[in-house]
């Protein structure tokens, strides 16, 4: 590629301060789906909103902090643009899930999972 032409993709590097506050959201949202998945397997799916939405709190944490942008002040401002595109596939379950409390629980926290697999901090530190 010659050198004047920049790359679409290039996202700017992650400092080590910011690759840390992402895994410890990750690893906060992976415990929040783990006690999702237990509370759905023993049909307590009403118990499970909470820590679900606590999970799609520190995703959405992560993925602001990944794509160097504000984080929205609340799950259901992320549903908005210009957040909105960073939760790929997620969104149109997990805005169901907000705003009309329906949704696979166990569907939605495999797809908001599947938004931390997307956050790779080896490739940009």
């Amino acid at each position: 590629m010659p050198n004047d032409q920049v790359e679409v993709d290039q996202k700017p590097l992650l400092t080590n301060s910011e690759r840390k506050a992402i895994e410890i959201h990750r690893e906060s949202a992976l415990r929040k789906f783990k006690m999702v998945r237990v509370l759905a397997d023993a049909d307590l799916s009403a118990e499970a909103r909470q820590p679900l939405i606590e999970a799609a709190s520190q995703v959405m944490k992560a993925l602001a902090i990944y794509h160097h942008i504000d984080t929205p002040e609340s799950i259901r401002e992320s549903l908005k643009p210009p957040f909105s595109f960073h939760w790929g596939e997620s969104l149109l379950d997990l805005k169901e899930f907000i705003e009309e409390e329906k949704a696979d629980l166990q569907s939605l926290a495999g797809a908001l999972d599947q938004c931390l697999t997307l956050i790779d901090t080896k490739q940009r530190g």
